[in-house]
């Protein structure tokens, strides 16, 4: 086994240096000229020129006293100077014999703090710009994750500097790319990483409902390592700073950082949670205890600590961690421990990955592509590999549970009873996934009808005190839904079997009993009654009956633990709906929270934009709300926003959008609306809203009056921007007296 593996990890190292982790020497070149459209490298054309002091300005580096301290890099690979406090010039001469075109000069680092792009157009003067995550993204020329600049159309030839001084790693690589060569670099990188990332977010999604559904501890550890890991190669990657805080470079910075450390520490708890080193390695599973506890609470300090020293302590965590995984997947392996096989591959994958980034950011391997993406493709191996794990262990723990089962069981219903418990595992990998009530029944009572023969089956739910058919197959043995409100006769026997909680069987039935008022069914000889009490809202009774022979024992209880196997499916189907409801609810006004807002927002943007129909946005709040507040205190306030809340559930229609903003503040998204018919609508429900009286005490009512600001779609590059036209339309409302609507002007 050890030689296998160290032949894994020589291929392994060996395909890495192969795919370009060696760097390429290249003969120095001096001038870049561009003559067609097309993606120019300007990495061998660069001459670096450290300084330490970070005092240099461009003035003095373009002057004869420092024109010869600059070094050729003549390499294809980046320049890379790791953790620096130094400030990096880079200068390359380049020659544009293509003006027509428009040049885009394209840094390859996300992670850089501040960049300079200086041009001497020799006689023309200098052109500057600046840009970096140590400034909002909104100041970027170019809006892209990375670092980009538009290049002067007037720019013939000359000498292009670019200063760099950041507390990441200071890695220059950079390119010039004509504007439609940009364009559709951008769009394939975008691509890609919106398919990973979707892929992530599928993980987490399936991995959140094996937790609910199974309601096993594994899956939670596993989905706490796959956000951090998926979050911290989100800010790797600068989509963070580009779409989630673009306003706040001090925390784009530190998160990074801290989801660094986060990652690790749900690593080692994943690792000491899943496998069993309790069992076979005690002592090295109470130093995985402690690396984790160590990580967990050196995650919070990344925010205070330097952030140099933070973010090398956070790569010797990861490496740690990442050593950690392996040896353990190692150690469970020998001890002939199977769904570790995939553990040890993933972590083998993953710690490559993990070092080849790493080496890269402390400078001790070169830019590219390998180095530069190796995290990402190892935690694509690793979350796969490792859910091909935990699938082994669930299986491994699932057949354990079934030989403890079937040694219990009388040895002449050894065979019919396993297969009725296989019968059950099948039914219930099938409507596992299922969130529909009726399709679950109707599932349940077709499996039923392969281990137990019947004629007539039947789900009836308790309503009151009557039992109504829901769910019936019938002698045909094709499923329906009954919707008519009947009056069976033979509600005390299901009661009777409802409060003893046990199943009823008769025999001999005749038309007369309490078990004929189902016209089609005479000639019933056996019946079968077994509860289903999910919960105190929701109970229920299957009804079996059979024509021929009676029901037997084993078939009772066969039919028992089907209908246990349903009940538990509907509760969870129950506990999934509340669940949703609570995130995406606010629970004070009934409305949809803010995060639906923006998610369903964005939706409903892109779909006006691609089929080309009105969409507006109307935002509200309440005038003089603190008012209400500080008079009547914070209970009648809250009245009054539930009061909101139930005028615009009453005003709008099903296929609006209201939602709780924040505070006293509303939106509502009104699709395949045309301005007009917003101003219509906010008019309709401001005046609905002033006509209110909402009891504030005893003695007291309060009206309010609230401000309305409408935009519709025209040119707005997303649902934020559509968002902000509303929002400062609601402002000129409030500036001209409140209580009234006010239409954004086009953008």
């Amino acid at each position: 086994m050890h030689k296998r593996m160290q032949y894994a990890l020589l291929f392994l190292i060996t395909a890495a240096l192969v795919l370009g982790v060696l760097p390429q020497a290249l003969a120095a070149q001096e001038t870049l000229t561009l003559d067609r459209p097309q993606r120019y490298a300007l990495n061998p054309y660069f001459e670096i020129l450290e300084d330490p002091s970070g005092q240099l300005e461009i003035s003095d580096v373009i002057s004869p006293a420092y024109a010869g301290q600059f070094a050729a890099h003549s390499k294809q690979t980046a320049p890379n100077f790791s953790y620096t406090r130094s400030a990096i010039w880079l200068k390359a001469a380049v020659q544009n014999l293509d003006p027509q075109n428009h040049w885009i000069l394209y840094m390859h680092y996300p992670l850089l703090g501040q960049v300079d792009l200086y041009i001497d157009e020799r006689g023309h003067g200098i052109f500057h710009q600046q840009s970096g995550t140590a400034f909002p993204f909104s100041t970027r020329d170019v809006g892209h994750r990375n670092i980009a600049f538009h290049i002067p159309p007037s720019f013939e030839a000359g000498d292009v500097y670019i200063r760099v001084q950041s507390p990441y790693a200071v890695i220059t690589g950079a390119s010039i790319m004509d504007l439609e060569s940009f364009a559709l670099f951008a769009q394939k990188e975008y691509m890609l990483l919106g398919f990973y990332y979707g892929m992530v977010v599928l993980v987490c999604l399936a991995i959140l409902c094996l937790y609910l559904l199974t309601k096993t501890k594994d899956y939670l550890y596993y989905l706490v390592y796959t956000l951090s890991v998926g979050l911290f190669l989100w800010v790797y990657n600068g989509l963070a700073f580009q779409y989630w805080w673009p306003d706040h470079p001090w925390w784009a910075r530190q998160c990074l950082v801290l989801f660094i450390t986060l990652a690790s520490a749900a690593a080692v708890l994943l690792t000491y949670k899943i496998l069993p080193i309790k069992k076979h390695a005690p002592v090295f599973s109470e130093l995985v205890k402690a690396l984790w506890i160590a990580a967990a609470c050196i995650t919070p300090l990344t925010l205070v600590l330097d952030f140099t020293f933070a973010m090398r302590l956070g790569i010797v965590i990861v490496l740690v961690s990442a050593v950690t995984g392996l040896y353990a997947a190692v150690l469970c392996w020998r001890k002939q421990y199977r769904p570790a096989r995939y553990l040890l591959i993933s972590w083998l994958g993953l710690g490559l990955g993990v070092f080849l980034t790493s080496g890269r950011s402390l400078g001790w391997l070169p830019d590219s592509f390998m180095t530069m993406h190796g995290v990402q493709i190892g935690f694509t191996a690793q979350i796969i590999l490792v859910t091909i794990g935990l699938a082994g262990r669930m299986n491994l723990l699932r057949r354990q549970k079934e030989l403890a089962q079937e040694k219990n069981r009388k040895l002449s219903l050894e065979r019919q009873k396993l297969r009725h418990v296989q019968m059950l595992n099948k039914m219930s990998e099938e409507i596992s996934f299922d969130q529909d009530f009726s399709s679950v029944v109707e599932k349940m009572l077709v499996y039923i009808r392969q281990q137990i023969p019947y004629d007539y089956g039947c789900f009836l739910v308790k309503k009151g005190d009557r039992f109504l058919p829901f769910v019936h197959v019938d002698q045909d043995g094709q499923p329906s839904i009954e919707s008519r409100d009947k009056t069976p006769f033979a509600e005390p026997v299901f009661t009777q079997a409802l409060t003893q909680q046990e199943p009823m069987v008769f025999h001999h039935i005749h038309q007369i009993s309490p078990f004929a008022y189902y016209p089609h069914r005479y000639g019933t000889r056996s019946a079968m009654v077994v509860p289903m009490h999910h919960s105190e809202n929701h109970a229920g009774m299957m009804v079996l009956e059979r024509k021929s022979k009676k029901f037997s024992h084993l078939e009772v209880s066969m039919a028992e633990s089907f209908a246990g196997q349903t009940s538990t499916h509907i509760e969870n189907i129950q506990l999934f709906q509340e669940v949703r409801i609570l995130t995406i609810k606010d629970e004070l006004t009934g409305l949809y929270n803010r995060r639906y807002l923006y998610t369903q927002g964005q939706q409903e943007f892109l779909k006006a934009q691609r089929y080309q129909t009105p969409l507006s946005v109307v935002i509200f709040d309440i005038d003089n709300f603190k008012a209400v507040n500080d008079r009547y205190g914070h209970a009648a306030g809250d009245s009054v926003l539930k009061a909101l809340g139930r005028q615009c559930l009453a005003q709008l229609r099903s296929m609006d959008i209201p939602s709780r903003y924040g505070g006293e503040e509303f939106v509502l998204i009104l699709p395949q609306t045309t301005m007009a018919d917003a101003q219509k609508a906010a008019e309709r429900l401001r005046i609905a809203i002033a006509s209110d009286t909402i009891s504030a005490n005893r003695h007291d009512h309060i009206t309010v009056t609230v401000s309305f600001g409408v935009a519709s779609l025209k040119k707005d590059k997303d649902f934020e921007t559509l968002l902000g036209r509303a929002d400062a339309a609601l402002l000129e409302a409030k500036r001209a007296g409140k209580n009234q609507t006010v239409t954004s002007r086009p953008s």
